[in-house]
C-alpha cells in the first residue's frame, strides 16, 4: 500500500452497543446517538455509511437538527444527485454526507473535508433479497455454505471497499469509527479486522 495506515488511520471499535440481528431497534436509538457524539466532536467532516434506507432516513431525522445547529450541512443520498453531493462535500469542510449502497466504493473526497469515517452496521446484504437467496440454495445445495461462502466474503469486500473511503493520498489522516458490537463479539468479526490494510491500529471505545 503507499500509505501509511499506523500514521493517517485510527481504527475506533465502539463498545457496549447492542447486537443489531438481536435488537435493531435498541442498536438504533443507541448508534444514533454515539454517531451524532462523534460528528459534533469532528465538526461535521465525516462520511456515514449505513446499510439500509430506513436506518439511514431514521438516522437523518434523529441527528439534521443539532447539525444544523451547530452550523454543519449534512447531505442526505437521494435528496441531491451523487454528483452534486460529492460537489458540495468537497467545497463544505464542515459537513456529513450519509448515504449507503454505492457510498461505500467510489467516493473520492481527500483533505480535511473527510477526517471521519463512520461505518454503522457490518455490509451484510440484506435478507430477502430474491437473487442473494437463490445463489445461497445453490452454494447449500452443492454442500457449501450459504454464509461463509457468499455472505460473509461480500460483506467483507464490501467493508474493505468503505473503509477505503477515508484515505484517498498521503496527506490524509483520520478516524474510522465502527459502530456494529459484532466486529468484537462475533468470530467472523475477526475476519473483517483482519481483512483491513497492514498498519491499521485498533482501539476501542
Amino acid at each position: 500500500s503507499p500509505f501509511d495506515y499506523d500514521r493517517q488511520v485510527e481504527l475506533i471499535l465502539e463498545e457496549a452497543l447492542p447486537d443489531p440481528t438481536k435488537d435493531p431497534e435498541a442498536f438504533a436509538r443507541e448508534s444514533h446517538t454515539r454517531v451524532l457524539t462523534h460528528l459534533l466532536e469532528n465538526r461535521g467532516r465525516a462520511l456515514v455509511l449505513c446499510t439500509s434506507w430506513r436506518y439511514l432516513h431514521e438516522l437523518v431525522d434523529r441527528i439534521r437538527p443539532d447539525l444544523e445547529y451547530e452550523g454543519i450541512e449534512l447531505l442526505v443520498q437521494g435528496e441531491l444527485p451523487n454528483p452534486e453531493l460529492l460537489r458540495r462535500k468537497r467545497e463544505i469542510s464542515m459537513s456529513v454526507l450519509i448515504g449507503t449502497d454505492s457510498m461505500w466504493e467510489g467516493i473520492d473526497v481527500p483533505g480535511d473535508a473527510l477526517t471521519m469515517l463512520i461505518i454503522t452496521r457490518l455490509p451484510f446484504a440484506q435478507p430477502g433479497h430474491p437473487l442473494a437467496e437463490a445463489r445461497i440454495r445453490r452454494i447449500e445445495a452443492e454442500g457449501g455454505s450459504g454464509f461463509r461462502d457468499l455472505s460473509l466474503p461480500e460483506a467483507i469486500l464490501k467493508f474493505r471497499q468503505g473503509f477505503g473511503r477515508l484515505v484517498r493520498t498521503s496527506r490524509d489522516r483520520g478516524k474510522v469509527v465502527v459502530l456494529d458490537p459484532r466486529a468484537r463479539t462475533k468470530k467472523y468479526g475477526r475476519d473483517f479486522l483482519t481483512a483491513l490494510p497492514d498498519g491499521v491500529l485498533r482501539e476501542d471505545s
